[in-house]
């Protein structure tokens, strides 16, 4: 079947149009306010009682869970996407 090729390219399509988006101005706009939740909102969540006793909060707090996604909202906050160039 020709799945087996055309799958790869669409994804490999996919993954490219989602670098180039997020290396544009709305996608700038769009990883900043994802680096905010990530920053300032998550870590207020670990903070709310009756979410504290969630069973995936209590695995992410056991797990530094905060300090993680902290990171991570840093490193999107900073990260400058490069939209590979387009091969004819």
């Amino acid at each position: 079947m020709n799945v087996d090729r055309t799958l790869p390219r669409q994804i490999s399509g996919l993954r490219d149009q989602a670098l180039e988006y997020l290396a544009s101005p709305a996608g700038e706009t769009l990883r900043r306010r994802m680096a905010w939740v990530m920053i300032v909102a998550l870590p207020l969540v670990f903070r709310v009682p009756k979410l504290r006793k969630h069973w995936a909060i209590r695995l992410l707090e056991l797990a530094g869970g905060v300090a993680i996604l902290v990171k991570l909202g840093e490193r999107v906050r900073d990260w400058e996407p490069r939209p590979r160039p387009v091969t004819p």
